[in-house]
């Protein structure tokens, strides 16, 4: 599946497939993911400097499942579409 760099996907299923990543705070490296760096910058955490984190979603009760249970968020750092900005 192609998606925009950055999208928010929620998922019924508790693991990351190529190209995402589990929306849980994690900090990323800015030197292996300048694209991402570029649109989330220091919004979600880290020190701007060699590192920064992708949002928290770890829990959010925002969408269930049909059973209430939370689904996982996941955010797409792979391969994805750089998105334009007009």
């Amino acid at each position: 599946m192609r998606a925009f760099t950055g999208s928010l996907l929620p998922v019924g299923f508790n693991y990351a497939p190529r190209g995402w990543a589990v929306c849980d705070g994690q900090l990323l490296s800015m030197q292996h993911h300048q694209a991402r760096f570029s649109l989330l910058g220091t919004r979600y955490g880290g020190d701007g400097r060699s590192n920064f984190a992708l949002p928290n979603m770890t829990g959010s009760k925002a969408i269930t499942d049909a059973c209430g249970a939370p689904l996982t968020w996941l955010i797409c750092t792979g391969s994805g579409i750089y998105p334009v900005r007009a």
